[in-house]
């Protein structure tokens, strides 16, 4: 009602202006312009949609949280309702949910969170970040990786090792990094998964002895990596990789953030109200007929360790 009246104010306005006749020309055209502009300013209020969370904001409820879920993070919300498992990501308790830390062989298993508060987070991508990780040998890999990503990415995947951040449904896995807290990402939700590997560095790569030693610093062995093992936006590989708890490569391009975060002790509740039936709950399907082993030996599909990338 009040943009009603404001509004009959600004025609009324421009009227009497315009019936003066003491004033300039030029007066009444600016009175008019500018009576104008406020018309059209007070007609927009209410038409314009506003954000209704800012990044790096807190969450005040877990009710809250799953509103916003259910409304903003439909496609990873979806793949969790048919999985029944979460994304989670280890965060740095010292820079918050903006830093990774990989320190190869310093498997710290803490499962301790940094804060309490649920929060919307748009940290930096940093996986080709050299002050990300404590071994140089780690930097070398994304680096270098990044740079074949072209072989296989296409125009419209819209996830890259410079944008892209890792997450997985294994939260021990997760605990690798930090902190742990479970994440979904929001809509225009990318990804990238692996065809083989569980994760994107496998320590066993930097060890004297493996097939794969080094294997990165040979152009052939790399691209023959990057044709093998990555998959952009396949939602069987992406929910694949839920159900076995495999790294996977995601960004969102919402202008809300990346993804809201949530500690672990609000999870179980957030689950009921996500109507999330988690996948240790679900009745287990009868087991199949005994396989000869031959036909085992046939189906087996070879193990990551079993790759050799040249």
């Amino acid at each position: 009602m009040l943009i009603f009246w404001s509004i009959c104010l600004g025609f009324l306005t421009t009227a009497c202006a315009l019936r003066i006749s003491n004033i300039s020309d030029v007066a009444k055209e600016k009175i008019v312009i500018n009576a104008m502009k406020s018309i059209v300013s007070l007609s927009l209020i209410g038409s314009v949609p506003q954000k209704v969370v800012s990044s790096d904001s807190e969450i005040k409820s877990v009710q809250e949280a799953a509103a916003i879920i259910t409304k903003y993070c439909t496609k990873s919300l979806d793949i969790s309702r048919r999985t029944g498992r979460i994304l989670y990501r280890g965060t740095s308790a010292t820079q918050g949910l903006s830093e990774r830390k990989l320190s190869i062989g310093k498997n710290s298993l803490d499962y301790s969170i940094s804060s309490n508060k649920i929060t919307v987070d748009s940290p930096r991508g940093d996986l080709v970040n050299e002050n990300t990780y404590s071994n140089p040998l780690s930097t070398d890999y994304f680096i270098a990786l990044n740079k074949e990503f072209p072989l296989v990415y296409k125009e419209g995947d819209f996830v890259t090792l410079e944008n892209g951040h890792l997450a997985t449904t294994d939260t021990q896995l997760a605990s690798l990094w930090g902190p742990v807290v479970a994440i979904f990402p929001f809509d225009d939700f990318y990804f990238c998964t692996l065809r083989h590997e569980k994760t994107w560095f496998n320590e066993g790569w930097v060890s004297r002895g493996n097939n794969n030693f080094l294997f990165w610093k040979q152009r052939d062995k790399l691209q023959n990596f990057v044709r093998n093992e990555l998959v952009f936006n396949d939602l069987d590989s992406v929910e694949s990789a839920y159900s076995k708890g495999s790294e996977i490569l995601f960004t969102s391009h919402s202008s809300m953030g990346q993804y809201i975060a949530i500690p672990l002790q609000y999870l179980g509740k957030l689950l009921i109200l996500l109507n999330i039936e988690p996948y240790t709950t679900r009745v287990k399907v009868t087991r199949a007929p005994a396989i000869e082993v031959d036909e085992v030996k046939q189906r087996r599909k070879p193990r990551p360790q079993d790759i050799i990338y040249f």
